[in-house]
């Protein structure tokens, strides 16, 4: 059962197990009754990640019904391992054994695509150098992958593009939250134009943060947006405590 499944139907024990598809990582809810409106707390070996029903459904919700509508999500983990000894998945191995178009992400990336599959079911797709596009020099998404079906509706084909908030040496500021949305979801609108060999119905636009306070800058300048920037693109924002998401470096 994954953490999607469980906010679908209604419970009646005190703490559910929900297995994730590699055997030795299990997360546990408790007071599971109150659910849809507290917050969620999904104990891993890893990782603890918490949120709320209303944002895991809420975040299908617009990946399926409303999808002409902007979204923003928040939520926080808790990383209680070095990335050596995370536990990841098929998928996000999949991904960091995978050449990827460059930079100083790659970290974020698979975690990334760990954290969509523990919290939604999601599946590769395709890689950032698997997906192609119709014009050269175009702004490019980082990976694609599939939100299985769910309450009757088929399954989503949803294309992910991953940013970190921060800034070198100084506290994160207003004009940086302003500069990187804007940024990255003017990349997310022409990404989706030409992108040439993913049939994706939606795009979220995954942002890290390393702290509450950087959080709440991006959600203040996230209501600031214009209306055609935002498009119907779903924000979710992560709050982590992990130092190798952001500077990349492996101990």
């Amino acid at each position: 059962m994954t953490i999607l499944e469980a906010t679908s139907i209604l419970f009646n024990y005190p703490t559910v197990a929900i297995t994730t598809s590699t055997a030795n990582k299990v997360a546990v809810i408790r007071n599971v009754k109150a659910m849809m409106s507290d917050y969620l707390t999904l104990r891993y070996r890893d990782m603890t990640i918490w949120t709320s029903a209303n944002t895991i459904a809420g975040m299908y919700g617009h990946l399926s019904h409303y999808r002409e509508t902007p979204a923003f999500f928040l939520h926080n983990v808790d990383m209680q391992q070095e990335f050596n000894y995370v536990q990841l998945g098929r998928d996000a191995r999949r991904m960091l054994a995978t050449p990827n178009a460059g930079g100083t992400s790659i970290l974020s990336e698979v975690m990334s695509m760990e954290l969509m599959q523990r919290l939604l079911g999601a599946k590769m797709s395709k890689t950032e150098m698997e997906l192609v596009y119709s014009t050269s020099n175009t702004p490019i998404t980082d990976y694609s992958c599939i939100i299985p079906a769910m309450n009757g509706q088929p399954a989503k084909r949803i294309a992910v593009s991953v940013t970190r908030a921060m800034a070198y040496q100084r506290k994160f500021r207003p004009e940086d939250a302003k500069r990187l949305l804007t940024k990255k979801l003017r990349g997310v609108f022409y990404s989706n134009q030409t992108l040439a060999n993913e049939p994706i119905e939606r795009q979220i636009l995954h942002i890290w943060t390393p702290s509450g306070a950087a959080a709440n800058i991006v959600r203040k300048l996230w209501y600031k947006m214009p209306r055609e920037l935002l498009c119907n693109t779903v924000v979710l924002v992560s709050i982590v405590n992990s130092h190798w998401i952001f500077d990349n470096r492996i101990q």
